[in-house]
């Protein structure tokens, strides 16, 4: 009952008013009367009204998806034991090959089509009083297109709702598929009702692996080696089949969108959607290609160093080395030296040192997609404000030039199972694990903010200038694109202590023959913080997220075929922002304000109980009741922004989410049974 006054030509799906709002009510009669909306506008001198309007399933709503997958894959291997007098006696070799092909049909139906949603919504009456598209009236252009009635659930013509969800059925398509590189991949396809996305992979993999003893050893026991090599192939193609005989499958020119046209009769188009590059509501998906292979040569070797001798029951070392050949990355090196250190029956020490090596995947490094972005451009405003802030294109996703990321771990840590209480065990480890060469993107913001606020001059590599020339700043383009693909962050660094206490006991409390198992594992998480090229160090340790202590308490009674479980599970307090209420002096303002910085700490509490019936000795029925978040625990807030924002805007009270349990007590009842 409530409609906004927007000036200028207005979305159907939203936008921003650009003057203060101005409210009317309608008192009586249908609100979604066509008539009643245009008296009352002819009445108040209004001369169009921003709609919001949310899909419903009696109309259009945001469609569904649907998945076909096959996959085919065929493994041969061997396994050889040594039974000789020479070195390799007792050694055992194994190997395998593998292929394997995976296809997959990914069809959206009945999405909405935003090339014509707005075109549909525009519906004024023609020289007859016929209803039709203000589009086809005004040009002709358009001329199957199917006046469409926003007003109210279910009131839409069945022919406008299959105009404004509607494929090319029928139609042959030839096109070239858009790649990062500049490549085009031809493909042809017969259209229907759904836009699809089809990809194709397929794996080679081949392997051998031996292991044995080499060495008599010191004493201690003899000395193991394993040793081996593996090659792998891996690459995939994704095609995409869209609407209006998909003519270009270039992300960044193809604009499916028509904008507004007075000529033509377009009007009410967001400019945000007119710079689209996707004709269906929440799809964007690319043509994509990528191929990798990686040569792999490893060995471990176990060496047993001391055994009963004071202090030592025994003392094992395990030594480890692997080399790696990726394609477009190079080689890398990973290894690891581990100690165990068995001191008496009770307690254990253990410790490594290793250097671990992630290679991008194929998403990473080939599967691109591209949208309509904004961009604040500090060049023209240091200060961030609205009137530096413009529409461009954004590119996302793979990188083919991604380096392997690498990581220096260390861990330490101490088991205790005491002799005085027989089932108790207690654990503690301590690691901490720095990532050079970290893969992730860093999103639109952060890349121009690094740039131009820090310095970071790997961030301005990703920002390409050749837009328009700048209206307020002479000589310099404005940004046309930014690369918000995957790239190597300098460095990501996690420290911290995992703890776990376990006990298992027998017990008489209903008879006998019943057991109470208890286990705590608890995280502390001491630091966490990442690196970039120019030395800025951004904490992430305590922040949503990343809270400073996990823990998870849980019980199980057995007794025979029944069972009882509790658990309980804790997340500490976190903070939104360690930039709240931040001044900056030099643009004379607070760059960033809250709500609420803090999100409290939370317990939730779930239980099962589990009962088994034998069936006629053959068969076994297993019953089940579990019970999650028993104490009916609320989400709590994640609230946003309500103070002067990072663009130097007014900021909005917007929540960015809850924490939590977001289902409440909820039940689950069930039957199994085992043949």
């Amino acid at each position: 009952d409530l409609f906004t006054e927007a000036r200028g030509n207005r979305g159907l799906f939203g936008g921003i008013n650009s003057a203060p709002p101005r409210y009317f009510q309608i008192f009586s009669g249908n609100p979604f009367l066509p008539a009643n909306i245009q008296q009352l506008m002819t009445a108040n001198n209004i001369a169009s009204v921003n709609v919001g309007r949310i899909g419903h399933s009696s109309d259009v709503a945001i469609g569904y998806n649907s998945n076909a997958t096959e996959m085919k894959s065929i493994t041969s291997g061997f396994s050889l034991d040594i039974d000789s007098d020479g070195f390799f006696n007792g050694w055992v070799v194994d190997g395998y090959l593998q292929k394997g092909f995976n296809t997959s049909d990914s069809a959206q139906d009945d999405g909405i089509r935003i090339d014509r949603i707005y075109l549909a919504a525009d519906a004024v009456t023609d020289a007859s009083g016929k209803i039709v598209c203000n589009v086809t009236r005004t040009s002709g252009q358009y001329s199957d297109c199917a006046p469409f009635n926003i007003f109210g659930r279910g009131r839409a013509s069945a022919a406008s709702i299959d105009w404004v969800t509607g494929f090319d059925e029928g139609i042959a398509v030839n096109t070239q598929g858009w790649l990062p590189d500049g490549r085009t991949i031809p493909y042809s396809y017969v259209g229907d009702s759904a836009k699809r996305r089809i990809q194709k992979l397929q794996q080679e993999v081949f392997e051998i692996a031996a292991n044995g003893e080499i060495f008599e050893g010191f004493g201690a026991g003899p000395i193991s080696m394993a040793v081996g090599y593996d090659w792998r192939q891996e690459s995939f193609v994704q095609y995409i089949q869209a609407s209006q005989g998909n003519p270009t499958a270039n992300i960044l020119t193809a604009r499916p969108v028509a904008g507004n046209n007075t000529a033509l009769g377009i009007r009410g188009v967001p400019v945000a959607d007119s710079t689209n590059t996707s004709e269906i509501q929440f799809s964007k998906v690319s043509f994509a290609i990528g191929s990798f292979k990686v040569r792999e040569a490893f060995t471990e070797f176990n060496v047993p160093l001391l055994k009963e001798v004071p202090f030592v029951q025994a003392l094992n070392a395990n030594l480890a080395a692997r080399w790696a050949a990726y394609d477009g990355s190079g080689d890398v090196w990973s290894w690891k030296i581990g100690l165990d250190w068995r001191i008496t029956d009770e307690v254990r020490m253990r410790g490594t040192v290793s250097q671990d090596v992630r290679a991008a995947n194929l998403g990473e490094r080939y599967d691109r997609s591209g949208s309509a972005g904004t961009a604040i451009d500090y060049l023209e405003d240091p200060t961030g404000a609205a009137a530096s802030t413009y529409g461009i294109n954004v590119v996302t996703g793979g990188n083919p030039t991604v380096k392997p990321e690498q990581a220096k771990t260390f861990t330490a840590g101490v088991v205790y199972q005491p002799g005085w209480l027989d089932g108790l065990q207690l654990s503690a480890d301590w690691y901490n694990v720095d990532v050079q060469d970290n893969i992730n993107q860093l999103g639109t913001t952060t890349i121009l903010r690094n740039c131009y606020l820090n310095g970071d001059i790997d961030a301005c590599a990703l920002i390409v200038r050749d837009g328009v020339v700048s209206p307020v700043r002479p000589g310099t383009n404005r940004i046309s694109l930014i690369n918000d693909v995957f790239v190597n962050i300098n460095s990501v660094e996690a420290q911290g202590i995992d703890f776990e206490v376990a006990y298992r006991t027998d017990i008489n409390l209903f008879g006998g023959g019943e057991t109470l198992n208890m286990r705590y594992l608890g995280s502390h998480l001491q630091h966490n913080t990442s690196r970039n090229s120019v030395g800025l160090v951004t904490q992430r340790d305590g922040l949503y997220g990343a809270p400073d202590w996990n823990n998870m308490l849980s019980t199980t009674y057995v007794r025979g075929p029944f069972s009882a479980s509790l658990q309980a599970r804790y997340e500490g307090k976190t903070t939104q922002s360690y930039n709240v209420n931040v001044f900056q002096a030099a643009l004379g303002r607070v760059r960033y304000d809250v709500a609420e910085n803090s999100i409290p700490s939370q317990t939730l509490l779930d239980g099962s109980l589990r009962y088994s019936f034998e069936v006629r000795g053959e068969h076994t029925l297993n019953t089940f009741l579990t019970v999650n978040n028993i104490t009916n625990e609320d989400p709590l807030p994640n609230l946003g922004s309500l103070g002067p924002d990072a663009t130097g805007n007014g900021g909005q009270a917007v929540g960015n989410g809850v924490v939590g349990s977001l289902l409440g007590r909820r039940y689950t009842v069930g039957v199994t049974v085992d043949f």
